[in-house]
């Protein structure tokens, strides 16, 4: 029994610590234990049990100990876990209180989780995508078409000579139907997933045709743009996806800086993909947030909807492209990484 329980104990896929309960000190720990934590066995070994408090918190770690202490088994307690070299992650803990040789001892099992919680995440992201798509393709159109009306009336009503009085309300008013609007376009380019605008081009030419808009746009809100396109080959682009996309970052970048600042947009060819980046000099992002960005509604902009780089995730997976998001205190970086299969465009 004593060698079954010992070969179970070192080859379990789980990490275990099995730890006596009188002195709590580490009586063995598994391969595990150790291939999850990179802890030696003859270092942990002997060691008080304070060892698993320098991988969870110290508010988790003083909640099991206190069970501890009261001789209570733990079932699938869950709580974050950091290990080197700084890797965090999800973790399920199991204590037992099991009799060998006649001494009580408590068997920690450790279930590394972090997989199924980044899954489970994802899940929830594209279910709340999905509803975002229903309500989109549902209410979206009978929502636009009275506001065009209403739109139509104020900007007719605004050139009449009695109101001439009204006309910075006029304004606001029409301001604020037409931000309506552009959420209400966010909300059905999630909901559409159009195949029919891919054609072969070349992504600087997509680029250089509204280049016009984002210098207005740079103008208007006190910035400055530049652009740094570098030599790419055709690909398979969809002209309207790229243009929202790049729209979407410009503006971001844009919103990101306080005072007068400038925004970059460059592309270049990187191994197998084509990048398209754009690189401003905000504040940066903080790390608890970056990971969040991206989930529809999610902002941490005043009158910000969550839908813009919703927008984009959706853009990115329709052309096969990777979204990545590099942030520091001196600015930083969404780049947009096409798979590149090189087109030649057919002489006529």
């Amino acid at each position: 029994m004593r060698k079954a329980f010992q070969e179970l104990f070192l080859s379990n896929p789980c990490a275990m610590i099995l730890v006596a309960a009188d002195t709590e000190e580490v009586i063995n720990v598994n391969d595990s234990f150790m291939a999850l934590t990179g802890y030696d066995r003859k270092v942990v070994t002997g060691q008080k049990i304070d060892v698993l408090g320098e991988m969870i918190s110290i508010k988790d770690f003083t909640r099991l100990k206190k069970l501890l202490i009261h001789n209570q088994s733990v079932q699938g307690y869950q709580c974050r876990f950091t290990i080197q070299p700084k890797r965090t992650g999800t973790a399920l803990i199991n204590v037992r209180y099991l009799t060998i040789h006649k001494k009580i001892t408590v068997l920690i099992t450790i279930v590394d989780v972090t997989e199924n919680a980044e899954l489970r995440d994802h899940i929830d992201r594209l279910s709340c995508l999905n509803l975002v798509g229903q309500l989109a393709a549902s209410i979206g159109h009978e929502i636009r078409n009275p506001m065009t009306t209403v739109r139509g009336y104020l900007r007719f009503m605004q050139k009449k000579l009695d109101f001439t009085g009204y006309d910075e309300q006029f304004t606001m008013m029409i301001q604020e139907l037409d931000r309506a609007n552009a959420i209400i376009t966010d909300f059905l380019a999630l909901a559409k997933n159009r195949v029919n605008g891919f054609a072969i081009q070349n992504i600087n030419d997509i680029i250089q045709d509204i280049s016009p808009l984002m210098e207005a746009m740079a103008s208007e809100m006190g910035h400055h743009i530049t652009f740094d396109l570098g030599q790419v080959p055709n690909s398979l682009l969809d002209k309207i996806d790229i243009h929202k996309a790049l729209i979407n970052l410009v503006k971001n970048g844009f919103e990101a800086m306080d005072g007068k600042g400038t925004v970059i947009v460059r592309t270049y060819k990187k191994e197998d993909c084509i990048v398209l980046q754009v690189e401003d000099e905000g504040k940066g992002i903080p790390k608890e947030i970056v990971d969040k960005l991206g989930t529809p509604f999610y902002t941490t902009k005043e009158k910000g909807t969550g839908l813009g780089l919703s927008v984009c995730n959706e853009i990115a997976n329709r052309h096969n492209a990777i979204l990545e998001i590099k942030t520091s205190a001196a600015g930083s970086i969404f780049s947009l990484a096409f798979p590149c299969k090189e087109y030649i465009k057919k002489k006529a």
